[in-house]
């Protein structure tokens, strides 16, 4: 549990694919000449797993300009989008097989619904909100740091229309948001439920373990 499990079964259906494509096709008479060609070239694996990267990093483009169109115009979010495009560190993560840019098009994504949570206050928002911020964490625990946004997001909407913050706070709407936050996670990392004693003594051990992809 140093990692949740999304990430890793997004990968697997996708090599499911590959393996029945190439079963269908006849390049793979068997399960066996499947995993003996990842064991001597592991090259198309590589192809099709940075190939996911590149579609998502490529959907986060497309996100960072609706998220600064949101916000103040289009020209923002083009110009947002460009940079986004050219940082080093975008690029850099975009050609490898890791869940960072696919965090990153997820939390952008439930932001997004956020901004439109302020702006209408539908329960439609918080909810898909809450589906995209619970595939994030999914994917990487330090997503959850995008939950009190959510709050946030709630509060400037309704503290005008509901004056008392209890009124605000005790809302069926952020219920159901963080609601739905938690039951995707935990249908993206089942194991984490199953097994939630395991799942809680290695979250405290991460700080200490520092993982690296």
């Amino acid at each position: 549990f140093i990692y949740p499990s999304l990430h890793m079964y997004l990968l697997f259906v996708i090599y499911g694919i590959y393996f029945v494509a190439g079963r269908l096709l006849g390049v793979f008479g068997s399960v066996g000449d499947f995993a003996r060609l990842f064991v001597s070239d592991p090259s198309s694996f590589y192809i099709i797993g940075r190939g996911v990267t590149v579609l998502f990093s490529a959907g986060l483009a497309v996100l960072v300009y609706l998220a600064g169109r949101e916000l103040h115009s289009r020209r923002t979010g083009l110009t947002a989008s460009l940079m986004l495009t050219i940082a080093p560190l975008m690029l850099e993560n975009g050609a490898k097989i890791k869940g960072d840019t696919l965090i990153c098009f997820f939390v952008l994504l439930s932001f997004i619904f956020m901004l439109r949570i302020m702006e209408g206050g539908r329960m439609k928002d918080y909810l898909l909100s809450g589906i995209f911020l619970g595939v994030a964490v999914s994917i990487k625990y330090n997503a959850a740091i995008m939950a009190p946004v959510l709050f946030i997001a709630h509060i400037v909407r309704t503290a005008e229309e509901r004056g008392h913050f209890k009124n605000c706070v005790f809302d069926r709407r952020l219920f159901a948001a963080f609601l739905i936050t938690i039951g995707v996670f935990f249908a993206g990392t089942p194991f984490a439920l199953l097994d939630f004693s395991r799942f809680l003594k290695d979250l405290s051990l991460i700080h200490i373990s520092e993982p690296r992809d």
